[in-house]
This record gives structure tokens, sequence and C-alpha cells, in this order.
């Protein structure tokens, strides 16, 4: 019981401390850190020690004082760009789901990792449809859902990504990667198609669809994407989808800054 209770404090104290280098202008000293925060400074310094230890603060060692390290600035960013996109994407996944009659989600490319996560999802009043676990990460290699983005990214990017995979197949599918060459020109179809589309790649017997979505820089920042049973799915299907999919997600664009056509 002492354990846990000294562990709590031990985190609700390091909590503390990063509320206030959150909200502090600037860098800090171990005098300035314990005034704000009541805590002693051999509190502070042992606690700065744990924290810098993962790059969470940093230290510099020839003014003693300490800032926010590149850890910290690294999963701020991605909570907020989740979190933000999700919000403005919601209206355009609505407008999507409502007129699909399927559920829409909001993927976001996580550039530094390689990887996706949905961070946002709208559902249908289609009975049969799939529900999408928010947050998790997988390549975006396979799936429209993934190849909606890759698609859209500079060459050298695409290749990285392909080079870099830790698998030929996908875990819960066992669809498997074409080569190299057919990879990068798959993507250079769906580039001038504007969209990609799979077939149970990433979900058996589903059929998926997705639009990609730039920032002000016009760098692909996510897409929006639609999965459908394949039981149900046809070329009018499709068209459907794609009549509102393409115009929601270049509405989204244009609401994150992107002035372009791509």
């Amino acid at each position: 019981m002492g354990e846990d209770s000294t562990r709590s404090g031990t985190v609700a104290r390091a909590i503390r401390i990063l509320q206030v280098f959150a909200e502090a202008d600037g860098d800090l000293s171990i005098k300035e850190l314990s005034a704000i925060t009541g805590l002693a400074p051999s509190t502070s310094h042992r606690l700065l020690h744990l924290l810098a230890e993962d790059d969470i603060i940093t230290l510099d060692a020839d003014h003693k004082r300490y800032r926010i390290g590149p850890e910290f600035l690294r999963i701020a960013s991605l909570v907020a760009g989740r979190t933000g996109l999700a919000e403005i994407a919601q209206p355009f996944m609505e407008r999507v789901a409502e007129t699909a009659n399927e559920t829409c989600v909001i993927v976001r490319y996580l550039r530094a990792r390689g990887q996706i996560t949905v961070v946002g999802a709208c559902n249908s009043a289609n009975p049969l449809q799939y529900r999408t676990e928010l947050f998790s990460t997988r390549s975006p290699l396979w799936g429209a859902t993934g190849q909606s983005v890759v698609a859209f990214l500079p060459r050298a990017e695409q290749e990285a990504l392909y080079d870099s995979r830790e698998s030929d197949s996908f875990p819960q599918t066992g669809a498997r990667l074409p080569s190299k060459d057919v990879y990068l020109h798959q993507m250079e179809v769906f580039a001038a198609q504007g969209y990609a589309l799979s077939r149970g790649q990433t979900i058996e017997g589903a059929v998926g669809i997705g639009a990609p979505v730039f920032d002000k820089s016009g760098d692909t920042i996510g897409a929006l994407c639609v999965t459908v049973p394949e039981i149900r799915f046809s070329q009018e299907t499709e068209d459907r989808i794609l009549g509102v999919l393409l115009p929601q997600a270049q509405a989204l664009s244009k609401a994150l800054g992107h002035l372009g056509t791509r």
C-alpha cells in the first residue's frame, strides 16, 4: 500500500512538472520550478533527472536550466494532430456516411513512424457495417486506408516505406504485397485516378475506398475512407461513394488550408 502511494505521488508530481513546462514561456531553473510547484528542490531535481532520461525534459548544462524535450514535443504533436484532424473532419465524414450509407473514417498519417492510425469515425444507419478501432497503428502499405495515403507521397518516401516493411503479408488476412515495381506502379494508378480501392487486404470480404487529405503545405496527412462488405459492393455503389467521398476529401483539405488541385 505504501509503495503504491509513493508511486502515485511520484506520478502526480511528474505530471505537475510537465504542466508547468507546458505553460511556461521558456526554460526554467530548479529554483523557479520549485517555487511554482511547491516541491522541494531535491524532489524537483530527482524528477527532472528521470524525465530527462527519456528526453521528455532537456537540460542546458551550461546554464543549469531545463526545457521541454524532443520526446515531449513529439507526443504532444501526435495527440494534438489526431484530435484536431478528427474534429475538423467530423462534418465531412458525416456527409459521406449519410450519402453513401456506409461508415466513413479519417486516417492520420504518422510520417515520422511510417504508420497510419484511424483518428475518427462516423457510422451510417446501415445495420451491416464495420466497426473501426481508433488509434491503433499499422503500416500504410495495405488496404485503401493506407494506400490512399501512400499513392500521394513522394516516390522516395513510397520506396522507403516499402523497403522498411516488417512483413510481406498482412497479419489478419495474409494478403501479400506484390513486387516493389508492381506496387509502385499501382500507386501511380491510384494517384492518377485520385483515390485508392482495395479488396480484402485488411478485412476479409471487404472493399475499401480512400481519398487523400492534404494540409496547407500540400503534404499528404491522411485520408477519408469507406469500407463496404463485398456482398453489397457494385459499380453503382462505387460511383455513389466516389460521388461524395472525393469532393468531401477535397473540401476537408481546403478546410485545412490546402489551396492546390492535387
